[in-house]
């Protein structure tokens, strides 16, 4: 379970996040929705560790994860994606999605620490026996994942990301965070920047990968309410920095509070 109690960030007078509390079970599908502002993107960054909270605490099961940081996090496997696509934009597609996962593999079997990162270090520099059976696990395992993408990614192992259109950027980044084997998997608007029939393609691919998976829990933040009906089990909606309804797509996305402020009092059914 994902556990959040009385979470706030301010910049300035703003509050991104305002005494938030929220619990998340294992295995769910979560959307994140709301106006721009309302602090969505901020609570990803507080869970994930890129932020630092002012206040509450974030706990994974039985860990207090509040002060550790993005890589400790990660090692735990709570793997995000960016609200744009950051990739590595001088590797290949490829080595790209092979980093998640050589590194999901290897905190698999390792707890996070200095030392561990040094002695892989030097296994890798070393070229040790250990070393390259996890490099080979780790390719056979990047290569499956591309392969869900088809030829959008497929096709393209050794291109450099930096030379990919914006969607296949975003697709290699989803990629690389589904090879390092997550817990808890948050997308930042997974479908920005597609087109209708990309973003049918991948929150069909998503769907699909959540059936395979069931233990994943799954929260991302969406713009495009088709695709929040097609993939979510439960709606939490923000705005100001709080939650102002929770439910079930149907429930949270035709909420009063939520016509008012989220949709700017047109409906629901006419996003």
């Amino acid at each position: 379970m994902i556990s959040i109690e009385g979470l706030s960030k301010t910049f300035g007078g703003l509050h991104a996040c305002d005494d938030l509390s929220l619990s998340i079970e294992p295995g769910s599908t979560t959307a994140i929705v709301g106006p721009n502002g309302a602090g969505k993107s901020t609570l990803v960054q507080l869970i994930s560790g890129v932020m630092r909270a002012d206040a509450g605490t974030i706990r994974l099961g039985a860990t207090d994860v509040t002060r550790l940081a993005p890589a400790h996090r990660f090692s735990l496997g709570m793997v995000r994606s960016f609200q744009t696509a950051r990739v590595f934009p001088g590797m290949s597609v490829l080595d790209s999605v092979r980093v998640g996962a050589y590194y999901g593999l290897f905190y698999a079997s390792h707890p996070f620490s200095v030392g561990s990162t040094v002695r892989d270090a030097a296994a890798s520099l070393l070229r040790l026996p250990a070393w390259r059976a996890r490099y080979r696990e780790a390719e056979r395992h990047a290569l499956d994942i591309i392969g869900l993408f088809g030829e959008r990614l497929a096709t393209r192992l050794d291109h450099y990301t930096y030379t990919l259109s914006y969607a296949n950027r975003r697709r290699v980044e989803i990629a690389r965070a589904l090879a390092s084997r997550p817990r808890l998997l948050m997308l930042d608007e997974p479908t920005a920047g597609m087109n209708p029939t990309e973003t049918e393609e991948l929150a069909a691919l998503l769907r699909d990968i959540k059936a395979a998976r069931p233990e994943l829990t799954l929260i991302f933040i969406e713009h495009k309410m088709n695709v929040v009906r097609q993939m979510s089990q439960r709606v939490v909606v923000m705005d100001a920095g709080r939650i102002i309804a929770d439910g079930t797509p149907e429930q949270a996305l035709n909420d009063p509070k939520v016509i008012e402020a989220y949709l700017g009092g047109r409906g629901a059914a006419q996003t």
